[in-house]
């Protein structure tokens, strides 16, 4: 017969709900706190973890134990720790500031540095989370009726609070701190542990004694006494330790496994978690509805049925890649599209977890079910049960889900795992009948034969990433033969590298040219073919420009391109590099005879850390800083961008110091782009942007605006003439032709934009993983166009680019190769759209009278673009008429802030247009706008388009 619960009994999981709701969202919000302070998502999530777990395990051991001594009145207890765990969290991010002041120092050393980093956890999250280990022993104690149904009681409260904790992961993954930022979030959250608490103290005023220690009855002692004489109680104790451990192993070990499938996104962590946390609540709530336990028949085919699924999950993983592509390709890439791709990525997640881990989740209501027996009280049962698991979480966490991985493959810990899970069926064979125990031994010893002799996964089947073949590559066949064709050309070559760190899995391809290809987490961060092009631009410009380039600082190590070219120029006397990933510098050594950075090592200091710290703790100024960082879209790499870190680099420059980040425009749309230029406005006065090839630019920014020294230019050009020549250009002031936004184009862009990026609101990061979804791509074109509607005067100096004072100090315009070089690197990226707009009014030659004569640049420019245009340019062919050749033109010379006539370009287009294109342009010349009436009087009556331009008016 069930149990009968109480209309108070529901108001109380109501408050549950609640607190596992908010714990979780403080657990994440923590999370971005800390990962704020050591820089790694990765290493910021494991020390969480740790310390979280720790501290449950202190509460469960001090508070959940003792509930009953202090305060008789358990749900009064209750309220009262949700009350302080509220107002702890109302302060915490003033306390977080005040820590993160105290603890600015670098350990250099990596075990030094875990332990320091894990203490500032223990200060920051200690307390309230000690506190949080009190509440489901206290609950227990209060709201179980009898000794023979508080397995159900305990299995509920466990359950209920896990839902909430699993909608608590969901909601701040993808809207809280999104859009609240970490302050307010943890704020609004320790508001709700107030109300909490308010509840349950007038609940318990007039409850008291519905909420004290339970009785229990004669045949309840009886039972005791039999569980008493028994050793093997003991042993249960184990299992809920090894159970702790191997969850929280498998859950660090699947969130890089989803990593690597899906890409390190913030989505795909709070995804996992959450369906780790959901398949939790399933397994707890199935123990909730049985009425009785025999609890040997049910713990083993808990365990065995968990140690079977988790075995035949080994096969399935490194099919990941391939099923989340499938998920992907059936989607259209568009955010309107994104939560529900991620809802059927967690669905799947739940089909594949409810098994293995719905069985843990049942593991420690069933162990409590026979621990429960011990004639102690419930909440002490529950506090050591839970303190001994919590335990072994927290070692699960530290060593499974870190240290291990600086040992072991990925595969070999998941086959660890194994083998502890076929450990807790043996010492459970330790607790049955002696005739029975074969069974349990030869089951236990079949997983340890498993887990020794299944082969591990190939390193390939994760890099490169599948999850970046956004589009099936070939649209029109079966998914089958798409796959095959993915495949081919992520299998081509050789791995020769592969090494797992605990922030990150490193691989080295080597393609069947000899070129080697460097990929983090799966996703490609150093080629040497031709994308060592793009990546020169990043630390050229600067070591080009600057006054002075002696020091330099660089963030990320990547295939030491940068660093070798630093390193390279004779006046340059030291490079600091700060790179966080172990597998990146060891992989280092392959790329050598691309960066040429053996003949200057000993310039170069590598620092293995976060550069955040590195940087702060770096006792000089620098000349030059260049940060080569990943995709926006990566976990972490948003901090990269952030007013924080741009007010540090600041402050590490010297006086005319000068500092170049690369920035990927693919996977983000014009208004992060935008608000990334406003963020560095706010820090650098002078913030320009340059073309470096493909869909990067450099952003680079100096407390002043660099004064160019021509003869210092051309003296570093002479002595790096092979890299400049490499790179396509044959003059020294080449370089400066892809200056595409001096700063007052800058400012003019991003001055409606309010968003400034700050590390306490990590926005970016989640609209990027918005963006990377929806393939979205910024074209500085069409940002010219849009936003550089209104000409600045010629002489303001903002407007200038840096070009133009060689032109000043020479008294002659630049020479013909700055232009020939310019429009051919241009060319080669196809910046074919940006060329007709950034080179502007050199163009005007086809139509010299649009250009006041005062701003004309004489015959020397001229000369040089009918030389780099030619007829048979496909420049050219790309007009389709002469109205659009104009109206090129014309936007061209609005975008270098010059005052077309246009009185003059009205009068060089047709009387009677053939298209839309001429009449759209003619009105905007004349600041109208289309209606039908107009369209019938201008457009020729021969004009092919003519029924579509009647059509879209109407």
């Amino acid at each position: 017969m069930g149990v009968q619960f109480s209309m108070l009994f529901w108001v109380c999981q109501i408050l549950v709900f609640l607190t596992g709701f908010t714990g979780l969202v403080y657990q994440v919000t923590w999370q971005k706190y800390l990962s704020n302070f050591l820089g790694s998502h990765a290493s910021a999530t494991t020390i969480i973890l740790g310390v979280f777990f720790l501290f449950l395990t202190l509460g469960y051991l001090t508070l959940g134990r003792m509930s009953n001594r202090i305060m008789k009145n358990q749900f009064l207890m209750y309220g009262l720790i949700e009350g302080l765990i509220g107002l702890y969290c109302l302060f915490s991010p003033l306390y977080f500031e005040w820590l993160n002041r105290l603890f600015s120092f670098h350990v250099p050393n990596e075990s030094l540095r875990l332990l320091a980093d894990s203490f500032f956890a223990c200060l920051f999250i200690g307390f309230p989370t000690w506190l949080m280990g009190a509440t489901i022993p206290v609950l227990t104690e209060a709201l179980s009726s009898s000794l023979s149904t508080s397995h159900r009681t305990h299995a509920l409260i466990y359950g209920i609070n896990t839902i909430g904790a699993f909608l608590g992961t969901l909601i701040c993954g993808f809207f809280l701190i999104e859009h609240f930022g970490l302050t307010m979030t943890v704020v609004m959250m320790s508001f709700i542990n107030l109300l909490v608490a308010g509840i349950a103290c007038l609940m318990a005023r007039d409850n008291s004694k519905a909420f004290s220690v339970k009785d229990f009855n004669a045949s309840e002692f009886a039972e005791i006494q039999k569980v008493k004489a028994m050793s093997s109680t003991k042993v249960l104790y184990v299992l809920s330790f090894l159970s702790g451990f191997y969850f929280f192993s498998f859950e660090n070990l699947f969130i890089r496994l989803a990593n690597l499938s899906l890409g390190s996104t913030n989505y795909t962590y709070s995804i996992v978690v959450a369906g780790f946390i959901l398949a939790i609540a399933g397994g707890s709530f199935i123990v909730s509805r049985l009425d009785s336990i025999n609890d040997r028949n049910f713990l083993f085919p808990a365990f065995g049925s968990m140690l079977v699924a988790f075995a035949l999950l080994y096969f399935l993983i490194p099919k990941w890649p391939m099923i989340f592509l499938r998920v992907r390709w059936v989607f259209l890439s568009s955010e309107m599209n994104h939560a529900l791709y991620w809802m059927i990525v967690l669905a799947f997640f739940l089909i594949i977890l409810i098994l293995p881990v719905g069985l843990m989740g049942a593991g420690l209501p069933l162990l409590f079910a026979y621990l429960r027996r011990l004639g102690v009280s419930l909440n002490s049962t529950v506090g050591n049960l839970y303190a001994v698991n919590s335990f072994g979480c927290t070692l699960g966490t530290f060593v499974g889900g870190y240290l291990l991985y600086n040992f072991v493959s990925i595969s070999s810990i998941y086959k660890i795992n194994l083998f502890l899970i076929s450990l807790s069926l043996l010492c459970l064979g330790l607790t049955v009948p002696v005739r029975h125990r074969h069974f349990y031994i030869g089951f236990s010893f079949a997983g340890f034969l498993f887990a020794a002799l299944v082969p591990a996964w190939k390193e390939s089947s994760f890099a490169p990433g599948a999850y970046l073949s956004m589009n099936p590559p070939l649209p029109f066949q079966s998914f089958s033969e798409n796959w095959n064709s993915v495949q081919e050309g992520r299998l081509r070559g050789e791995m020769v590298f592969a090494q797992h760190d605990p922030n990150t899995s490193v691989h080295v391809k080597k393609s069947p040219d000899g070129d080697l290809s460097l990929f983090v987490n799966g996703k490609p961060d150093a080629v040497t073919n031709s994308d060592h092009i793009v990546r020169s631009m990043t630390p050229l410009v600067p070591l080009s420009i600057a006054s002075e380039i002696k020091n330099v600082f660089i963030v990320g190590l990547g295939g030491g391109l940068s660093t070798g070219i630093s390193a390279g120029f004779k006046e340059n006397e030291s490079v600091t590099v700060a790179e966080i990933s172990k597998g990146v510098i060891a992989a280092n050594d392959l790329f050598e005879k691309f960066n040429n950075l053996v003949p200057n090592r000993h310039k170069v200091n590598i620092v293995n850390g976060d550069a955040f710290k590195v940087l702060r703790h770096q006792d000089n100024l620098f000349d030059v800083i260049i940060c080569e960082p990943s995709n926006v879209w990566v976990t972490g790499v948003d901090k990269l961008y952030t007013y924080d870190f741009l007010k540090l680099v600041r402050d590490k420059l010297t006086p005319h110091g000068i500092f170049s980040q690369w920035f990927i425009t693919a996977g983000i749309d014009s208004r992060m782009f935008r608000a990334v230029l406003r963020t560095y406005s706010s820090v650098f006065p002078w913030t320009s942007v340059w073309i470096t090839g493909g869909s990067a630019v450099a952003i680079v920014g100096s407390k002043t605006e660099p004064v160019l020294d021509f003869e210092k230019m051309e003296r570093r050009f002479s002595e790096r003439r092979g890299l400049y020549n490499g790179l396509g250009f044959k003059h020294y002031l080449s370089l400066l032709s892809l200056q595409a936004l001096p700063p007052l184009s800058v400012y003019t862009v991003s001055k409606d934009i309010k968003t400034i990026y700050e590390l306490s609101h990590p926005r970016l990061s989640y609209e990027a993983g918005k963006g990377f979804f929806a393939f979205q791509l910024v074209r500085l074109d069409s940002l010219l166009s849009t936003f550089l509607t209104e000409p600045y005067p010629a002489n303001l100096r903002g407007s200038r680019f840096l070009y133009e004072d060689y032109k000043d100090q020479k008294k002659t315009p630049p020479p013909l190769e700055f232009y020939k070089d310019g429009i051919a690197f241009l060319e080669r990226w196809w910046q074919i759209e940006f060329l007709h707009n950034r080179l502007n009014y050199e163009k005007a030659h086809y139509f010299p009278s649009m250009v006041n004569k005062q701003e004309s640049e004489g015959a020397q420019r001229v000369t040089a673009l009918l030389s780099g245009l030619s007829a048979a340019n496909p420049i050219l062919r790309e007009y389709k008429s002469d109205s659009k050749r104009l109206e090129t033109v014309y936007n061209a010379l609005i975008s270098m802030h010059l005052s077309p006539n246009k009185k003059t370009v009205t009068g060089l287009l047709p009387k009677k247009c053939e298209n839309l294109e001429c009449v759209n342009f003619k009105y905007r010349l004349m600041n109208k706008k289309l209606s039908f009436n107009i369209i019938s009087k201008l457009v020729s009556p021969e004009a092919e388009e003519v029924e579509q331009l009647f059509e879209t008016t109407r």
